[in-house]
């Protein structure tokens, strides 16, 4: 298949109406990250066996006698950023996309605003470990046609915590604007990745979405 990468970068982005119809609930959810993590279907987080079984009376975890004969018992978010938290799946999603839809970047906390949260400290811990999550590596190249758009993360200097010297990178009007770039780019008709990049400079660009 040819391999290209379109002038115009453009990538489909759900708004808010096609979110909500997407993910109406937890269930909703799960099936969309299970079915992602697991597209041949589920299998061991530990030692990729397929012959797992259902637990029974959780829903959303499995039982595998392959890697520990008194059975292992996993998730759909063992080993994900969403692993042991108190916080629901769909709330989760909801911050992804308002991080991957604000094209002037958002903060910690607009999204503790928007959210209802009652805590900044939670705003902020979801939204630096989905910022991680975007950065990592584990992200394969894609082939086909492939459509990127890019986002830029990080809210205004005033709202950031920290020391307010005029030099410093912290809160105040001396602060750092600087904000992170972050990209999508989707095959048509297949993956979609994400990372945080340097920079939009073709080379940049490339080193993701081609081969």
């Amino acid at each position: 298949m040819t391999k290209q990468r379109q002038a115009v970068m453009q990538v489909h982005q759900m708004n808010v109406t096609e979110f909500e119809a997407a993910f109406q609930d937890e269930d909703d959810c799960k099936s969309y990250l299970a079915n992602n993590r697991w597209p041949n279907g589920v299998c061991c987080p530990r030692c990729d066996n397929t012959e797992i079984t259902e637990h029974g009376t959780k829903d959303w975890h499995w039982m595998c006698y392959a890697c520990n004969q008194d059975g292992y018992r996993f998730s759909v978010t063992v080993g994900t950023i969403f692993e042991n938290t108190n916080k629901p799946l769909r709330e989760w999603f909801r911050v992804m996309h308002l991080i991957l839809t604000s094209k002037k970047g958002i903060s910690s906390l607009q999204v503790m605003r928007y959210m209802g949260f009652g805590s900044y400290n939670t705003a902020l811990k979801m939204c630096n470990k989905i910022r991680v999550a975007l950065s990592g590596a584990d992200f394969r190249q894609l082939v086909g046609v492939v459509e990127c758009d890019e986002t830029f993360v990080g809210g205004k200097a005033k709202n950031k915590h920290g020391g307010n010297d005029k030099g410093g990178t912290g809160s105040g009007k001396g602060g750092s604007n600087k904000k992170e770039v972050v990209i999508a780019c989707v095959e048509r008709k297949g993956n979609v990745v994400a990372r945080v990049i340097e920079n939009l400079s073709k080379a940049t660009v490339d080193a993701m979405a081609l081969p």
